[in-house]
């Protein structure tokens, strides 16, 4: 499950759970895209910072909501790339894209969501 800003759902955390099962590990993922004049490992204090808040925000949520959750923090030039090999990395069943608090460009079938939909490592639920 892709996190968009600092506004984690647990509603959207619960849906993502559901979509796998009762027994389902809900792995959140904190996507920071580096810019390509920067290097990789560029520090970039407030964007990391932005992460730390968001993946312990759906900590929280998913403890409330009695859920198991991984979190992780990944930066990238390419964020649908990044997900995408996430996804087949850690054997995902499905990829759970919860738009309500995303950029504008990304709501709805954004770029994100289409590079999602053509790649389909797995189940895309948007």
């Amino acid at each position: 499950m892709p996190i968009f800003g600092t506004d984690v759902s647990a509603r959207a955390i619960t849906k993502a759970a559901r979509l796998v099962g009762e027994d389902a590990v809900v792995d959140a993922l904190y996507i920071i895209e580096v810019p390509s004049q920067l290097p990789i490992d560029a520090e970039m204090p407030v964007e990391e910072a932005r992460a730390r808040s968001a993946l312990e925000s759906a900590r929280l949520a998913a403890r409330r909501a009695g859920l198991p959750v991984r979190t992780s923090v990944l930066r990238t030039r390419r964020a649908g790339r990044t997900i995408v090999d996430e996804a087949r990395r850690l054997g995902s069943e499905v990829i759970y894209l919860a738009t309500d608090h995303a950029p504008a460009a990304e709501r709805g079938l954004g770029p994100l969501a289409r590079m999602l939909l053509v790649e389909r490592p797995c189940r895309v639920v948007i």
